[in-house]
């Protein structure tokens, strides 16, 4: 099985593997098994580069825990029925992630500066 025999608009040649008993790869294939199945796993399994457009008129407050979790309650109800692809679920959940990092930090510097003054207090009187 060698590469591809395709050359794609800017003259290259396709570096994908060729399919067994074919010249050309998965996506290159004129076999009609494989266009198929090609469209087949363009309907079934993405958008072919094409993300869904989201209500960008629709800001999310994510300032406490309780919006956190809303928000991932949601994002993972929207994944399990279709409204959003794991890519973009998987971003939004690394992002969360750093989030709640960021909001434990400011929770932790808030409580230290109640401390540092209840300290200050103390060593006055």
């Amino acid at each position: 099985m060698g590469e591809c025999t395709f050359i794609k608009k800017n003259s290259e040649k396709c570096a994908s593997p060729a399919l067994k008993g074919d010249e050309h790869c998965f996506t290159h294939s004129n076999r009609p098994e494989v266009v198929e199945r090609r469209e087949l796993a363009h309907r079934e399994g993405g958008y072919c580069g094409k993300l869904p457009k989201i209500d960008s008129s629709e800001w999310v407050e994510l300032k406490t825990l309780d919006d956190v979790v809303l928000f991932l309650e949601r994002t993972a109800n929207e994944v399990r029925t279709g409204k959003i692809d794991r890519g973009r679920a998987n971003t939004l959940g690394y992002l969360t992630n750093i989030l709640l990092g960021a909001l434990e930090a400011r929770d932790l510097d808030t409580r230290v500066e109640m401390l540092e003054r209840v300290v200050i207090m103390r060593k006055g009187h």
